[in-house]
């Protein structure tokens, strides 16, 4: 044994009851690679295509795999929890290619019901603001998006809405005596701040591009856009109002 180790071909290896045996290391390397190729071929990589067809089915978005409906959108809001997308990537390349008859009345209808709500998130230089969905039951994952937060801007507007609770925007324009439009670039500022947030999608899906806000920039205050239907037909709410600073 002494002269096969002293050749390099024998080692010396503690056993588990804590005797000596001798291995040899050829074989013990050989057996090393056998199980290194076992373990290759059994978690062998798919083909790029395979697995991202897979992905495709998995989000719903290959063909036959696609959902319908209010209970659709509601799962596919399920698996896209707290990822905060681009505004205007919603309603264009995440929603349709998952449902095949997605309207924008189904996600109004699920906010305007409580089913579903939304936080708004912009932050400095940022051209277009990030939004994300969550169940309205899934107060756990919304809790670090609604913690504790010092307002920095137009903390007069929050307070009114905090002290009236969730409200139209003519009664907070009657309330302040400002202009509608004026009410909804502060309502707007703040739901980017993810301190606010409507009762349906509509007004940010109306005001909050960054397209609407150059176009509202430059108009006349007395000429911007305010829609009775979906300025006025829904309310504004703070977000955790117990948990927020005024500065």
């Amino acid at each position: 044994m002494l002269e096969e180790e002293s050749r390099g071909k024998l080692e010396a290896a503690p056993d588990e009851a804590g005797g000596e045996r001798w291995l040899n290391k050829q074989a013990a390397a050989g057996r090393v690679r056998r199980q290194a190729a076992a373990l290759r071929e059994k978690n062998r990589a798919v083909e790029p295509a395979r697995y991202l067809n897979r992905s495709l089915q998995l989000q719903h978005a290959a063909s036959g795999e696609r959902l319908s409906g209010q209970e659709g959108l509601l799962e596919v809001i399920s698996m896209l929890q707290g990822r905060f997308l681009p505004l205007s990537q919603w309603e264009s390349q995440v929603f349709p290619p998952r449902l095949t008859d997605y309207r924008k009345d189904l996600l109004d209808t699920l906010c305007a019901e409580g089913e579903v709500v939304w936080i708004g998130r912009k932050g400095p230089g940022e051209k277009e603001g990030r939004v994300a969905f969550f169940l309205a039951e899934s107060k756990e994952l919304m809790r670090p998006f609604t913690a504790g937060r010092t307002v920095t801007r137009h903390a007069g507007s929050l307070e009114l809405l905090r002290r009236k609770g969730a409200s139209f925007l003519t009664a907070l324009s009657r309330e302040t005596g400002r202009a509608p439009s004026e009410v909804m670039a502060d309502l707007l500022d703040l739901a980017w701040d993810g301190l606010v947030s409507n009762d349906q999608f509509a007004p940010l899906r109306l005001h909050g591009s960054a397209k609407a806000a150059r176009q509202e920039q430059a108009a006349p205050a007395e000429r911007r856009r305010f829609n009775p239907v979906s300025d006025d037909g829904t309310r504004w709410r703070v977000k955790n109002p117990r948990k927020i600073r005024l500065t």
